[in-house]
Order: structure tokens, then C-alpha cells, then sequence
């Protein structure tokens, strides 16, 4: 079976957006308008990715679901906690009650998606996207036993985002997120979008070969948005459900979508950004996970040069940010997650010679 080609426009558009994402946590500028979009986008694309074949092999796609998104939700997790046992005067707040029963308690919950800390905040995304991939297959599985024509499966679908998005706004009304059910519904909606947007490039290539009319749609977007901050002074937070109200959201999500893609086509045209911005997109995965854990190192640094005590690494997400030191938390958040995957791969590649050495021996 011929391999899928990976797209490398969607590889360029995450390396973008984790980029984003780095800086809103390090709390450098335009982070208002980063949050109204950034991790909806996120959900989009992988709604873009979706693949028909899916409505028809869902027992396949869920194990591969579980393969992509739970156990690295588990692992990272896993290794957190073990980090937090070791390490109880620097993350005395984090700390679980130090027990048998409290350490398979703090494992049951990290199994069961509830389990995160402060270090490991941002896998609320991997769980989110796991459970939201899981429903949509669902209901696309059903749909598609029960009715036989694309168009009114497609209708159906969008019936039940629409749904799933009112009822996300009503929880954010209420304020109920309990299990981010809240979260679940607002981001199954941005899944669903970015699906259609998928099937509508596809049936009408010429939006985006037409440069003109792509260039307007884009700088459109792009006024959109300042539009849109200037109507509300509150951030979107898609992992407290704080979606503002669903025209709100649905417009910062698709005014996002443009530009960060319009920018990914123009990086994909030049070697040099298409490399670089495509690696940081397949590799979103492992700086998603750790850039948290790669900032207490720049938090280190500042509790010894303004004389802070030990404790203060453990603060959410940064110690302190005046000045440049976003920066620093930037730069790290990215470098030091590459530069541990880069290890990694160095020591499994010789772990794999050498057994693949010893079987010939044998």
C-alpha cells in the first residue's frame, strides 16, 4: 500500500501555531489576539485531515487514535508525576499526597484524563482531541449506515457541530466545564468546520489558486480580527470554554484558519521556510508536551538572579515576564523540546543497530 504524502501547507500551519502557542504561555505580546484563535485552529486541522475512509474503519481509526493521542497524553503525564514525586521541595505545591493510595490515585486520573498538573496543562488538547475524534467517528459511523447520500450525511453533520456548539456556549453561560464536557462540544464544533473547509477546497481549487481574491480574503481576516478585539476585552480560553458567544468564536476560528494558511503557502513556496517551519510542525507534538517543563529552567535562572526562593519555579506559567524575559521562555520552550526529541532519536537509531546488528550475529 502506497504511503499518503504528508501535506506539508497543514505541517507549516501547526509549526505556526505551536510557535503561537509557545509565546502566548511565555506571555509575550499580541496574546489576546493569539488565544482567539491558536487552539481552535488546532482542532480545524485536524478536522481537515479527517478521511472518509474513517466512517467506514472505525475500529481501526480509534486504535490509531489511541496510539497518537492517549498514551502520549499517559506517558507525558506519567512522567510528571514521577518528576513531582522526586522533586518535593521545588513542587511542594504540585504535589499529590505522597502515599501508596495517593500515587494510584493521581494514576487512575491521568488514566481517566483528569490527572493533569501545571507542568503537563497543555495535554488538555491531546485528551480533548481524543475524545472529540472518538464522537465525530461515532456519529459519522452511524450516519453513514443509516443514510446512503453524501450531502444529507454532510448536513447532518453540521446539524449536530451546530448542537454541540450551542450547548458548549450555554455550559460557558452557566460556567459548568466539569470533565470539559464544555470544552468537548465548543471544540467538536471547530473540528467540523475544519472538515467542511476541506471538502470546500477541494471542490473549488480555485479560491486559493486565485492569488487575488485569496490576498483580500486574507487581508480581510486580518482586519477582522483587530475588529474582533476591539468588541471584547476577554481572551478566548477553549480549555476553560470561554468562547465569548459562538459567532465570536466561529469568526475568530475561520479569520485565524485564513491567515495562518495563507501565510503557510507562501512559507511553502521557499526551501528554507518550508523546511523549517514544516519541522516544527511535526514535531508539535513533543513541544506541546514539554515547553512547560523546558520553561522552569529559564524560572530557575530567575529565582537566582532576583534572589527568589526555590518554590518559585513552580509558578504557573512563568515567574516573572517584565522586560525581554518572554524571550527567554520563548526560545527555550521550543529549543530545548527539540534538542531532547533530537537525543531521543539519536539513541534510538543506535539502540536499533545494534539489535539489528546482534540479530545478524545470532
Amino acid at each position: 500500500m502506497q504511503k499518503k504524502k504528508r501535506d506539508t501547507v497543514v505541517d507549516i500551519m501547526k509549526g505556526i501555531l505551536i510557535l503561537l502557542v509557545v509565546m502566548a504561555h511565555a506571555q509575550g505580546p499580541g496574546h489576546r489576539l493569539i488565544y482567539l484563535f491558536h487552539m481552535p485552529v488546532f482542532f480545524m486541522i485536524s478536522g481537515y485531515l479527517w478521511g472518509d475512509r474513517n466512517d467506514i474503519e472505525i475500529t481501526q481509526f480509534i486504535k490509531r487514535k489511541i496510539v497518537s493521542l492517549y498514551f502520549p497524553y499517559v506517558i507525558c503525564n506519567m512522567v510528571y508525576l514521577v518528576w513531582f514525586l522526586c522533586m518535593p521541595v521545588v513542587f511542594e505545591r504540585e504535589m499529590c499526597e505522597r502515599t501508596v493510595f495517593g500515587i494510584i490515585y493521581e494514576i487512575i486520573k491521568i488514566l481517566l484524563f483528569r490527572g493533569r498538573s501545571s507542568m503537563s496543562d497543555p495535554t488538555w488538547f491531546l485528551s480533548v482531541l481524543f475524545i472529540v475524534n472518538i464522537v465525530y467517528a461515532i456519529i459519522r459511523k452511524i450516519l453513514y449506515k443509516l443514510i446512503l447520500e453524501d450531502r444529507k450525511k454532510y448536513y447532518l453533520s453540521t446539524l449536530s457541530a451546530a448542537v454541540a456548539l450551542t450547548i458548549g456556549y450555554v455550559f460557558y453561560l452557566v460556567d459548568f466545564n466539569i470533565f470539559q464536557v464544555g470544552t468537548i462540544c465548543s471544540s467538536y464544533a471547530a473540528f467540523h468546520v475544519g472538515n467542511i473547509i476541506r471538502k470546500v477546497i477541494q471542490n473549488h481549487t480555485v479560491l486559493e489558486r486565485n492569488k487575488l481574491l485569496y490576498t483580500c480574503l486574507t487581508i480581510s481576516a486580518a482586519g477582522g480580527m483587530l475588529i474582533l478585539l476591539r468588541v471584547s476585552n476577554i481572551e478566548i480560553r477553549l480549555i476553560s470554554n470561554i468562547i465569548v458567544d459562538p459567532l465570536y468564536y466561529c469568526l475568530g476560528m475561520l479569520f485565524g484558519w485564513l491567515v495562518v494558511r495563507y501565510i503557510a503557502i507562501i512559507f511553502d513556496k521557499y526551501h528554507f521556510l518550508r523546511t523549517k517551519f514544516s519541522y516544527l510542525g511535526k514535531h508539535s507534538m513533543i513541544i506541546l508536551c514539554a515547553h512547560f517543563a523546558a520553561f522552569k529552567i529559564i524560572a530557575f535562572v530567575q529565582c537566582i538572579y532576583f534572589d527568589l526562593p526555590l518554590s518559585h519555579v513552580s509558578a504557573f506559567p512563568v515567574v516573572r515576564n517584565e522586560g525581554y524575559w518572554w524571550c527567554a521562555y520563548f526560545m527555550t520552550g521550543i529549543g530545548v523540546p527539540l534538542l531532547a526529541q533530537y537525543i531521543f532519536m539519536i539513541f534510538k537509531g543506535r539502540i536499533m543497530d545494534h539489535c539489528n546488528e546482534a540479530e545478524q550475529n545470532s
